[in-house]
Protein backbone atom coordinates (compact mmCIF):
# COMPACT_ATOMS: atom_id res chain seq x y z
CA UNK A 1 0.00 0.00 0.00
CA UNK A 2 2.93 2.31 0.66
CA UNK A 3 4.15 1.79 -2.93
CA UNK A 4 0.69 2.65 -4.30
CA UNK A 5 0.66 5.80 -2.17
CA UNK A 6 4.17 6.80 -3.26
CA UNK A 7 3.19 6.34 -6.91
CA UNK A 8 0.13 8.57 -6.55
CA UNK A 9 2.23 11.25 -4.85
CA UNK A 10 4.66 11.13 -7.79
CA UNK A 11 1.84 11.71 -10.26
CA UNK A 12 0.60 14.67 -8.21
CA UNK A 13 4.11 16.12 -8.15
CA UNK A 14 4.25 15.68 -11.92
CA UNK A 15 1.55 18.36 -12.12
CA UNK A 16 3.49 20.65 -9.84
CA UNK A 17 1.47 19.86 -6.72
CA UNK A 18 2.73 19.63 -3.18
CA UNK A 19 1.03 16.38 -2.15
CA UNK A 20 -0.44 15.88 1.32
CA UNK A 21 1.92 14.39 3.87
CA UNK A 22 2.71 10.71 3.47
CA UNK A 23 0.35 9.82 6.33
CA UNK A 24 -2.48 11.97 4.94
CA UNK A 25 -1.93 10.54 1.45
CA UNK A 26 -2.00 7.00 2.84
CA UNK A 27 -5.26 7.80 4.62
CA UNK A 28 -6.82 9.04 1.37
CA UNK A 29 -5.64 5.97 -0.53
CA UNK A 30 -6.98 3.62 2.14
CA UNK A 31 -10.34 5.41 2.16
CA UNK A 32 -10.50 5.17 -1.63
CA UNK A 33 -10.08 1.39 -1.48
CA UNK A 34 -13.27 1.22 0.57
CA UNK A 35 -15.38 3.15 -1.95
CA UNK A 36 -13.71 1.31 -4.84
CA UNK A 37 -15.63 -1.80 -3.74
CA UNK A 38 -18.55 -0.34 -5.69
CA UNK A 39 -19.00 -1.60 -9.30
CA UNK A 40 -16.43 -0.09 -11.64
CA UNK A 41 -13.85 0.33 -8.90
CA UNK A 42 -13.36 4.09 -9.42
CA UNK A 43 -15.68 5.82 -6.91
CA UNK A 44 -12.96 6.02 -4.27
CA UNK A 45 -10.37 7.22 -6.75
CA UNK A 46 -12.67 10.02 -7.87
CA UNK A 47 -13.17 11.10 -4.26
CA UNK A 48 -9.41 10.97 -3.69
CA UNK A 49 -8.85 13.19 -6.73
CA UNK A 50 -11.48 15.68 -5.56
CA UNK A 51 -9.73 15.93 -2.19
CA UNK A 52 -6.49 17.21 -3.78
CA UNK A 53 -7.92 19.18 -6.70
CA UNK A 54 -6.87 22.57 -5.32
CA UNK A 55 -3.21 21.54 -5.07
CA UNK A 56 -2.98 20.65 -8.78
CA UNK A 57 -4.88 23.58 -10.26
CA UNK A 58 -8.31 22.02 -10.47
CA UNK A 59 -10.18 18.76 -10.70
CA UNK A 60 -9.16 18.34 -14.34
CA UNK A 61 -5.49 17.94 -13.47
CA UNK A 62 -6.32 15.73 -10.47
CA UNK A 63 -8.30 13.43 -12.76
CA UNK A 64 -5.48 13.51 -15.31
CA UNK A 65 -3.06 12.32 -12.62
CA UNK A 66 -5.55 9.57 -11.72
CA UNK A 67 -5.87 8.59 -15.40
CA UNK A 68 -2.11 8.25 -15.78
CA UNK A 69 -1.96 6.32 -12.50
CA UNK A 70 -4.54 3.79 -13.73
CA UNK A 71 -3.14 3.60 -17.25
CA UNK A 72 0.43 3.24 -15.96
CA UNK A 73 -0.72 0.43 -13.69
CA UNK A 74 -2.35 -1.34 -16.63
CA UNK A 75 0.77 -0.94 -18.80
CA UNK A 76 2.93 -2.23 -15.94
CA UNK A 77 0.66 -5.24 -15.51
CA UNK A 78 0.84 -6.06 -19.22
CA UNK A 79 4.64 -5.81 -19.06
CA UNK A 80 4.83 -8.08 -16.02
CA UNK A 81 2.56 -10.56 -17.83
CA UNK A 82 4.79 -10.48 -20.91
CA UNK A 83 7.83 -11.18 -18.74
CA UNK A 84 6.06 -14.13 -17.13
CA UNK A 85 4.98 -15.47 -20.52
CA UNK A 86 8.50 -15.12 -21.95
CA UNK A 87 10.00 -16.96 -18.99
CA UNK A 88 7.37 -19.67 -19.35
CA UNK A 89 8.13 -20.21 -23.02
CA UNK A 90 11.90 -20.25 -22.51
CA UNK A 91 11.72 -22.67 -19.60
CA UNK A 92 9.30 -24.95 -21.46
CA UNK A 93 11.59 -24.97 -24.49
CA UNK A 94 14.55 -25.82 -22.24
CA UNK A 95 12.69 -28.79 -20.77
CA UNK A 96 11.76 -29.98 -24.24
CA UNK A 97 15.40 -29.95 -25.37
CA UNK A 98 16.58 -31.71 -22.20
CA UNK A 99 13.91 -34.33 -21.35
CA UNK A 100 16.24 -36.14 -18.93
CA UNK A 101 16.06 -33.17 -16.56
CA UNK A 102 13.16 -34.12 -14.33
CA UNK A 103 14.08 -32.09 -11.22
CA UNK A 104 11.17 -29.98 -10.01
CA UNK A 105 13.10 -26.79 -10.75
CA UNK A 106 12.98 -27.65 -14.47
CA UNK A 107 9.43 -28.98 -14.71
CA UNK A 108 7.74 -25.87 -15.95
CA UNK A 109 5.23 -26.37 -18.75
CA UNK A 110 2.05 -24.38 -18.19
CA UNK A 111 -0.29 -24.59 -21.17
CA UNK A 112 -0.47 -20.91 -22.00
CA UNK A 113 -2.88 -20.42 -24.93
CA UNK A 114 -1.43 -18.51 -27.87
CA UNK A 115 -4.31 -16.03 -27.83
CA UNK A 116 -3.45 -15.00 -24.27
CA UNK A 117 0.14 -14.12 -25.20
CA UNK A 118 -0.99 -12.24 -28.31
CA UNK A 119 -3.69 -10.37 -26.42
CA UNK A 120 -1.18 -9.40 -23.71
CA UNK A 121 1.26 -8.03 -26.30
CA UNK A 122 -1.49 -6.07 -28.05
CA UNK A 123 -2.69 -4.76 -24.71
CA UNK A 124 0.80 -3.55 -23.77
CA UNK A 125 1.31 -1.80 -27.12
CA UNK A 126 -2.18 -0.32 -26.88
CA UNK A 127 -1.58 1.01 -23.38
CA UNK A 128 1.69 2.62 -24.50
CA UNK A 129 -0.09 4.25 -27.43
CA UNK A 130 -2.85 5.48 -25.12
CA UNK A 131 -0.26 6.91 -22.74
CA UNK A 132 1.31 8.86 -25.62
CA UNK A 133 -2.08 10.10 -26.83
CA UNK A 134 -3.09 11.09 -23.31
CA UNK A 135 0.11 13.06 -22.82
CA UNK A 136 -0.53 14.86 -26.10
CA UNK A 137 -4.13 15.56 -25.05
CA UNK A 138 -2.98 17.39 -21.91
CA UNK A 139 -1.20 19.84 -24.20
CA UNK A 140 -4.29 20.49 -26.33
CA UNK A 141 -5.77 23.94 -25.79
CA UNK A 142 -8.88 22.85 -27.70
CA UNK A 143 -9.53 20.00 -25.28
CA UNK A 144 -9.01 22.29 -22.31
CA UNK A 145 -11.60 24.73 -23.67
CA UNK A 146 -14.12 21.97 -24.32
CA UNK A 147 -13.71 20.56 -20.83
CA UNK A 148 -14.58 23.96 -19.37
CA UNK A 149 -17.93 23.84 -21.21
CA UNK A 150 -19.02 20.46 -19.83
CA UNK A 151 -22.43 20.95 -18.13
CA UNK A 152 -22.49 21.00 -14.32
CA UNK A 153 -18.83 20.09 -13.79
CA UNK A 154 -17.05 22.23 -16.38
CA UNK A 155 -16.42 25.09 -13.97
CA UNK A 156 -15.06 22.67 -11.37
CA UNK A 157 -12.55 21.03 -13.69
CA UNK A 158 -10.30 24.05 -13.83
CA UNK A 159 -7.63 24.41 -16.48
CA UNK A 160 -6.17 21.19 -17.87
CA UNK A 161 -2.40 21.57 -18.12
CA UNK A 162 0.45 19.23 -19.16
CA UNK A 163 2.66 17.75 -16.44
CA UNK A 164 5.15 20.32 -15.24
CA UNK A 165 7.62 17.68 -14.03
CA UNK A 166 7.93 14.90 -16.65
CA UNK A 167 10.58 13.21 -14.51
CA UNK A 168 8.07 12.52 -11.74
CA UNK A 169 5.58 11.25 -14.32
CA UNK A 170 8.19 8.80 -15.65
CA UNK A 171 9.12 7.66 -12.13
CA UNK A 172 5.46 7.06 -11.33
CA UNK A 173 5.07 4.93 -14.43
CA UNK A 174 8.20 2.92 -13.57
CA UNK A 175 6.93 2.38 -10.04
CA UNK A 176 3.90 0.69 -11.57
CA UNK A 177 6.17 -2.26 -12.39
CA UNK A 178 6.96 -2.70 -8.72
CA UNK A 179 3.37 -2.39 -7.53
CA UNK A 180 2.04 -4.83 -10.13
CA UNK A 181 4.87 -7.32 -9.60
CA UNK A 182 4.08 -7.30 -5.88
CA UNK A 183 0.38 -7.91 -6.53
CA UNK A 184 1.09 -10.80 -8.91
CA UNK A 185 3.61 -12.46 -6.59
CA UNK A 186 1.28 -12.12 -3.57
CA UNK A 187 -1.54 -13.76 -5.51
CA UNK A 188 0.75 -16.59 -6.65
CA UNK A 189 1.78 -17.25 -3.04
CA UNK A 190 -1.88 -17.58 -1.98
CA UNK A 191 -2.74 -19.95 -4.85
CA UNK A 192 0.33 -22.13 -4.27
CA UNK A 193 -0.32 -22.29 -0.53
CA UNK A 194 -3.75 -23.80 -1.24
CA UNK A 195 -2.48 -26.01 -4.07
CA UNK A 196 1.09 -27.01 -3.16
CA UNK A 197 1.15 -29.74 -5.80
CA UNK A 198 0.95 -27.12 -8.57
CA UNK A 199 4.27 -25.90 -9.88
CA UNK A 200 4.98 -22.48 -8.35
CA UNK A 201 6.62 -21.13 -11.51
CA UNK A 202 3.55 -22.11 -13.52
CA UNK A 203 1.30 -20.35 -11.03
CA UNK A 204 3.44 -17.20 -11.26
CA UNK A 205 3.31 -17.31 -15.07
CA UNK A 206 -0.48 -17.49 -15.02
CA UNK A 207 -1.17 -15.02 -12.20
CA UNK A 208 -0.81 -11.86 -14.35
CA UNK A 209 -3.64 -13.16 -16.55
CA UNK A 210 -5.85 -13.60 -13.48
CA UNK A 211 -5.12 -10.02 -12.38
CA UNK A 212 -5.67 -8.63 -15.89
CA UNK A 213 -9.06 -10.30 -16.30
CA UNK A 214 -10.22 -8.83 -12.97
CA UNK A 215 -8.52 -5.43 -13.36
CA UNK A 216 -11.91 -3.77 -13.88
CA UNK A 217 -14.51 -5.30 -11.53
CA UNK A 218 -17.75 -5.83 -13.46
CA UNK A 219 -19.64 -6.86 -10.32
CA UNK A 220 -19.58 -5.38 -6.79
CA UNK A 221 -16.01 -6.01 -5.59
CA UNK A 222 -15.61 -8.47 -8.48
CA UNK A 223 -17.64 -11.16 -6.67
CA UNK A 224 -18.40 -14.03 -9.03
CA UNK A 225 -16.22 -12.55 -11.77
CA UNK A 226 -13.06 -13.34 -9.80
CA UNK A 227 -14.07 -16.94 -9.06
CA UNK A 228 -14.85 -17.64 -12.72
CA UNK A 229 -11.54 -16.14 -13.86
CA UNK A 230 -9.47 -18.01 -11.28
CA UNK A 231 -11.10 -21.33 -12.18
CA UNK A 232 -10.38 -20.80 -15.88
CA UNK A 233 -6.85 -19.47 -15.56
CA UNK A 234 -5.36 -21.70 -12.87
CA UNK A 235 -6.78 -24.85 -14.43
CA UNK A 236 -3.86 -24.45 -16.86
CA UNK A 237 -1.51 -25.13 -13.95
CA UNK A 238 -3.47 -28.15 -12.74
CA UNK A 239 -5.28 -26.34 -9.92
CA UNK A 240 -8.67 -27.91 -9.20
CA UNK A 241 -11.74 -25.72 -9.62
CA UNK A 242 -12.69 -25.83 -5.95
CA UNK A 243 -9.14 -24.89 -4.96
CA UNK A 244 -9.12 -22.00 -7.45
CA UNK A 245 -12.39 -20.72 -5.99
CA UNK A 246 -10.95 -21.04 -2.49
CA UNK A 247 -7.87 -19.09 -3.60
CA UNK A 248 -10.14 -16.40 -5.04
CA UNK A 249 -12.08 -16.07 -1.78
CA UNK A 250 -8.87 -16.11 0.30
CA UNK A 251 -7.13 -13.44 -1.78
CA UNK A 252 -10.28 -11.30 -1.66
CA UNK A 253 -10.52 -11.70 2.11
CA UNK A 254 -6.87 -10.70 2.55
CA UNK A 255 -7.36 -7.76 0.21
CA UNK A 256 -10.34 -6.60 2.28
CA UNK A 257 -8.00 -5.62 5.09
CA UNK A 258 -7.22 -2.35 3.33
CA UNK A 259 -10.86 -1.40 2.53
CA UNK A 260 -11.86 -2.23 6.12
CA UNK A 261 -9.22 0.14 7.45
CA UNK A 262 -10.23 2.70 4.82
CA UNK A 263 -13.89 2.37 5.80
CA UNK A 264 -13.02 2.98 9.44
CA UNK A 265 -11.02 6.06 8.48
CA UNK A 266 -13.91 7.37 6.38
CA UNK A 267 -16.28 6.79 9.30
CA UNK A 268 -13.99 8.58 11.75
CA UNK A 269 -13.68 11.53 9.38
CA UNK A 270 -17.45 11.76 8.98
CA UNK A 271 -18.11 11.85 12.73
CA UNK A 272 -15.19 14.09 13.60
CA UNK A 273 -16.56 17.33 15.05
CA UNK A 274 -16.14 20.43 12.93
CA UNK A 275 -14.03 23.04 14.75
CA UNK A 276 -16.10 26.02 15.81
CA UNK A 277 -15.33 29.30 14.14
CA UNK A 278 -14.23 32.13 16.35
CA UNK A 279 -16.58 35.11 16.28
Amino acid sequence: MYCFTARWRMFLRAWGATPPTTLASLSLVLSSTFWNLLPGGVAGDLARSAAVRHSVGGLGNALAALWFERLGGLAGLFLVALGAHAFSLRASSFVHRAPLLTHRAFVFTPALPAWLIQATLLGFLGSLALLALSLAATRSATLARRLSTVPLVGSRLGTLTPPARPRDLALGLLLSLLTQSTSVFSLAVVVHALSPSADFDSVIALSPAAVLLTFVPLTPAGIGQREAVFSMVYAQAGVATEVAVAASVTSFALGLLFPVVGGLLALLQSVRPVPRQKP
